[in-house]
């Protein structure tokens, strides 16, 4: 039985495992120490790094601690082990190194509670003349980062650095109790030459024919040349069509072969285009250099090495959402954050970049920023309908330099021109739901997309039941199925009339040769364009290419999924009001209108940068919500799978892992409102606390079926 210190010769990290040997804590403190010294050296504070490591689990030459991992009936249940290092740390004013210790289980602490939890450490001193560490702390001191006026750039080095000793700790941890996934963890060597030959080779399988494949090696040819520019901001403005997915990959692989970067990260707005990029990088490039990171990649696409890889990004590519991504950057659990240090010395690609939320769009640009100056980032913006992030007086966050890839983007886009778009005679002349289904029926083959689900399934009404509807009322699985169709139905038939809402606007493959789209946002307009005439194959009666017909309309009734997309809608009608018809094919136009619209609404809506500023990082992690709309997961009965894995779940009382997986393709999100409609009337059941069953009717063609027309103003 231990009664002090000196009662024991051996101090341990871990129990024993499977093999029946304990983790000697000596050997845990230096082994976190060197990897967490390995991770911070890229930004020259590999000795922050080091001392956070050799520090974070100083608690454990505790007695009471060690009569833990030795099983003494007398040991307490709980056992506190961060603060003793944490508080060596503060003493010697070593704030960044004390804050990364403290969290590195429960989570980033603010400076208040970390002070708090230090008040109740008096050990401290003494475990650090148990550990034989005293001799390491004559570096101790704050680094001159941490003197920095800017409050950020310090809030962003205590999240490197503690990400480097979770990530550290983590490693070191699985490596005692798992030593058999050391080896499966070891990702494909990132090569980008290599990889850019194999990409290379792939373009040069596609068809060269026409218009819109000669834009696309120019696109392309531009990218390349970009690609060997310094380190960066930059931006990739080509038309929906123009090539932006594979060209951008290039300028990221090129990018990191000259600038020696580790790794390529693709961020990704919708599931959708996630699904069908890295699908598309895996066919190029393999299985094993792409890491698909989202809540609902399919279960028998994981394997053991794409699970472990998921926890840290230790992957040459990783493609994701930017829910993922950006909440993981504004979190404080260690979980979370262990990712970030991975993000540092790579290329970021934003992906249809128009949809980062408006109301963060402060904290987000900033981060970015900071990322881009501290940590060898280089991001590249893309999407047709380019955003106004260059700093300027609107936008203080802003980058203050952006570097476009295409050189006139001007004429890429009137040399990618497919479609011609018609406005209406006024921007608030109504057109009825009737004659809008009776002039698409004369159309054969058209897509009418609008700003709500009730209006969808309006015109899907009148449009008829051989007509296709598309909203978040269906499950995800039951619309990839629908898409399919749809574009089977272009090939081989000459009708296909599509009812929609906003869900397949932004990357999605489709190609009509008439679109409709219902007055909403200008960037919302423009990608809805990209659905008509997106491969350039029309002609004329001559023989001559032709163009797509995409006409604005105003719908009988003004309902918008949320007040800003009401405010960038009115934004729309003040353009149009001041240039008459809007060029959709001129770029600046997006620009402008992005600028008029920073103007007018707040870009940190929740206070985060001043909560940056504070170092209080578990209130921004509270704040910042990607999604931060309430909604409540409802699995429908849209395949036997999904009823029977539910049922499961409720049996069992909990989710596991695989379950939750195997269910996201098969989940309606409802809004408050519409799960107290639901639940009155009947239309779902509990399986397990916050997840419900669908028990009302599921339609194969519209989905979830509300007894309340009105229901479906709610969302989109």
């Amino acid at each position: 039985m231990l009664n002090n210190i000196k009662d024991t010769e051996e101090f341990f990290a871990h129990s024993e495992n499977k093999q029946g040997c304990k983790h000697e804590l000596a050997e845990h403190l230096n082994s976190v120490a060197q990897k967490a010294s390995k991770y911070m050296q890229d930004f020259g504070m590999q000795q922050r790094g080091y001392l956070a490591g050799l520090l974070h689990d100083l608690g454990k030459y505790s007695v009471a601690f060690q009569k833990k991992i030795l099983r003494d009936p007398e040991a307490p249940a709980m056992v506190e082990h961060s603060s003793a290092g944490a508080a060596i740390a503060e003493k010697r004013k070593a704030y960044d190194i004390a804050m990364a210790i403290s969290g590195h289980h429960g989570g980033l602490p603010s400076p208040t509670v970390l002070k708090e939890r230090l008040k109740r450490e008096h050990e401290a001193e003494t475990l650090l003349e148990a550990s034989g560490l005293r001799s390491d702390m004559a570096s101790l001191a704050a680094p001159e980062i941490m003197r920095d006026p800017d409050m950020r750039k310090i809030e962003m080095h205590v999240r490197m650095l503690f990400s480097s000793v979770v990530d550290a700790d983590f490693l070191d941890t699985e490596a005692h109790f798992h030593p058999e996934r050391v080896h499966k963890r070891a990702a494909a060597r990132f090569n980008p030459e290599q990889l850019l030959s194999l990409l290379q080779e792939h373009i040069a399988r596609k068809p060269r024919d026409g218009k819109v494949n000669a834009a696309r090696r120019e696109v392309l040819a531009s990218c390349l040349r970009a690609a060997t520019h310094a380190q960066g901001c930059f931006s990739l403005t080509v038309p929906t069509g123009g090539g932006k997915t594979l060209s951008s990959m290039a300028f990221a692989l090129r990018h990191s072969a000259v600038h020696e970067l580790q790794r390529i990260v693709v961020v990704i707005p919708y599931l959708s285009i996630i699904e069908q990029n890295a699908s598309e990088y895996r066919d190029i490039f393999g299985s094993d250099r792409v890491l698909e990171h989202h809540s609902a990649i399919e279960p028998e696409k994981e394997t053991l090495w794409s699970r472990l890889a998921a926890e840290n990004w230790d992957a040459p590519m990783v493609v994701t959402t930017s829910v993922q991504f950006f909440d993981s950057l504004f979190a404080n659990r260690p979980s979370a954050c262990r990712k970030i240090h991975n993000i540092a010395h790579s290329v970021v690609i934003f992906d249809e970049v128009q949809t980062l939320p408006t109301h963060y769009l402060e904290p987000i640009l900033s981060v970015l920023d900071e990322l881009v100056r501290n940590y060898r980032v280089t991001v590249l913006f893309c999407t047709a309908t380019q955003p106004a992030f260059q700093r300027q007086s609107h936008l203080p966050c802003g980058f203050k330099q952006i570097t476009e890839i295409v050189e006139n983007p001007g004429a890429l886009f009137e040399n990618l021109k497919r479609t011609h778009v018609q406005w209406p005679a006024a921007a608030v002349e109504a057109t009825p739901w009737e004659e809008l289904a009776e002039t698409m029926r004369r159309s054969r083959k058209a897509l009418a997309i609008v700003n709500i689900r009730r209006h969808a399934r309006t015109l899907y009404q009148l449009l008829g039941a051989d007509a296709f509807h598309l909203s978040s009322w269906m499950c995800a699985q039951h619309r990839l199925d629908q898409l399919k169709q749809i574009r089977n139905r272009l090939q081989t038939s000459d009708s296909c009339l599509v009812a929609s809402t906003q869900v397949v606007e932004a990357g999605v493959d489709l190609d009509f040769p008439r679109v409709f789209r219902a007055m909403g946002p200008l960037d919302a307009i423009a990608q809805a364009a990209g659905r008509c005439n997106r491969e350039g194959r029309l002609t004329t009666p001559a023989g001559d290419p032709g163009l797509g017909e995409v006409t604005v309309f105003c719908p009988p009734e003004e309902k918008y999924p949320s007040s800003f997309y009401r405010l960038a809608t009115d934004y729309v009608r003040i353009l149009f009001r001041d240039r008459g018809a809007i060029d959709l094919h001129d770029p600046t136009v997006c620009t402008d209108y992005f600028t008029r619209l920073y103007n007018q609404v707040s870009l940190d809506e929740r206070e985060i940068q001043k909560l940056r500023e504070e170092l209080n990082f578990p209130e921004v992690a509270e704040r910042f919500k990607f999604i931060d709309h309430i909604r409540h997961p409802v699995v429908v009965p849209y395949s036997e799978d999904a009823t029977c894995i539910a049922a499961q779940v409720e049996r069992a009382g909990h989710m596991t892992r695989e379950w939750s997986r195997a269910l996201q393709r098969y989940i309606v999100d409802l809004y408050p409102k519409e799960l107290e409609h639901a639940m009155q009337r009947g239309l779902v059941q509990p399986i397990i606390p916050d997840l419900w069953l669908w028990i009302g009717d599921y339609d194969l063609k519209l989905g979830i079926i509300f007894d309340k027309p009105d229901i479906a103003e709610f969302v989109v």
